[in-house]
């Protein structure tokens, strides 16, 4: 089940938000639990049970952890939990590709292991967990009332898929008191409406033109550069399009969610990227894996290590495969030389910054057609020859992806995004927000809708 499915729109959202609201207040994180299982179930019944045990692993290692006080003790039961979550994120997500490495060498050249399927939203809700249980070690929060709780917001339908990776610090006050706020439903409203039309008539979009690019075996010029440039929308529309519609299902039911997307591609520099895509992962690799690795306080070369490393393990998080790797390792160098530069701060004056905002937004796509989008580093190095003119300029490109590329860096560049125009009531811009949702629902409906980029990973 999908946000933009009809029985998740139609049916499923309207009775959980009817019942949600009837309830007593002391019994909708129960009824929000229930919700949040039964989303996941339709989603994907298959690994519930996964799911279930995570949920009652972490709670009874956070409060075995909270429950101590000999800083031993307090160690191994952190050790424990980190163990079990890297352990459970492993299994399914990582254990082919461990396999397939090692058969690359040859006294495992015969080896072979079990393959297995992706829970959805593995890589996130493992993530969340682990955050939890160091922020209850750091005794910066304090455990949840009850596995009920704890089961509610480990599972909370609108993050569970495709994050944001919610801190249980950030909405621990929400889960225990909140009140209906006629604000919040308006704006999460608004979010949902923005999100889902980025989603049907922008991502879906680019990605049509997209994907029959990245078929070609040898691309060209024109189509190499036109193929990144696209994903790069698409990806960019996609995502912010989840992200959209989960912190308004989140408002709808009466949490905030961290922001989680500012309009990235207006970085200037590659560190003020990452502090705008996908913000709270940037956050919890800096706070959880780069701090915790050293940081900066042993000296240039460790800082550069770790930067490294956390980017590396970053893009490993993304998929299973070499490319995402190479994709992690490819942002850490452009970090890494950054930061010897000492270009980290965004330029001052319109023109320079403008020309390192394009420069900054080439090498991202560059980084998103040459290795996240490909299939294999094979892939990749073709369409590295292409982007260079080694392989001509290849066959002519129609007007229509180049027509769509321009207009989608035109709303990507000239507009604000979703979270400034949240709490845009005017009477023009409401109007051309519910027009825009009633053609995604049409398109929704007749075609259906690409599945979620960031769903795979």
């Amino acid at each position: 089940m999908a946000f933009y499915d009809y029985s998740f729109l139609f049916a499923f959202l309207p009775m959980v938000l009817a019942v949600y609201y009837l309830v007593p207040q002391r019994l909708r994180n129960l009824w929000f639990l229930a919700a949040s299982l039964a989303f996941y179930f339709f989603a994907d019944m298959t690994f519930l049970p996964v799911l279930l045990l995570a949920a009652l692993v972490n709670y009874f290692l956070g409060y075995c952890l909270a429950q101590s006080q000999a800083v031993r003790t307090r160690k191994l039961w952190l050790a424990l939990g980190i163990f079990f979550n890297l352990a459970l994120l492993c299994s399914f997500k990582y254990l082919g590709f461990f396999a397939q490495t090692l058969r690359l060498l040859p006294p495992f050249a015969q080896f072979h292991a079990p393959r297995a399927a992706l829970p959805i939203g593995i890589s996130f809700y493992t993530f969340t967990s682990m955050s939890y249980l160091v922020d209850l070690y750091r005794g910066q929060v304090q455990p949840a009332r009850s596995l009920w709780d704890f089961s509610a917001f480990l599972t909370m339908f609108p993050h569970i898929v495709s994050g944001p990776i919610v801190r249980f610090r950030e909405i621990k006050d929400q889960f225990e008191h909140r009140a209906f706020q006629f604000s919040r439903l308006t704006e999460g409203i608004a979010l949902f409406f923005m999100g889902f039309s980025k989603k049907i008539l922008l991502a879906d979009t680019a990605g049509y033109f997209c994907d029959p690019l990245f078929s070609l075996h040898t691309p060209g010029f024109l189509s190499a550069w036109l193929s990144a440039l696209l994903f790069s929308a698409q990806i960019y529309f996609d995502f912010s399009g989840y992200t959209d519609m989960a912190l308004g299902l989140a408002l709808l039911l009466g949490f905030e969610y961290p922001q989680n997307f500012n309009s990235p591609y207006k970085a200037a520099t590659f560190t003020e990227f990452w502090r705008r895509w996908h913000m709270t992962l940037s956050r919890w690799l800096r706070d959880y894996l780069y701090i915790s690795l050293g940081g900066n306080r042993q000296g240039r070369f460790r800082a550069y290590l770790n930067l490294m490393l956390t980017m590396l393990l970053g893009g490993l998080w993304h998929g299973a495969s070499w490319t995402f790797v190479a994709w992690g390792g490819y942002h850490g160098l452009l970090l890494a030389i950054e930061r010897a530069l000492g270009l980290r701060l965004p330029p001052a004056g319109k023109a320079w910054r403008g020309l390192r905002t394009a420069f900054t937004f080439i090498m991202v796509s560059i980084g998103w057609g040459v290795f996240f989008r490909a299939r294999d580093f094979s892939q990749s190095l073709r369409w590295i020859r292409s982007m260079l003119l080694l392989d001509g300029l290849g066959t002519m490109v129609s007007w229509k992806p180049l027509a769509t590329l321009l207009a989608l860096l035109v709303i990507i560049f000239g507009f604000k995004n979703s979270w400034e125009l949240r709490k845009n009531y005017r009477l023009c811009w409401t109007a051309f927000m519910i027009i825009c949702f009633v053609m995604s629902l049409v398109i929704a409906y007749t075609k259906g809708g690409m599945p979620f980029l960031y769903a795979r990973f």
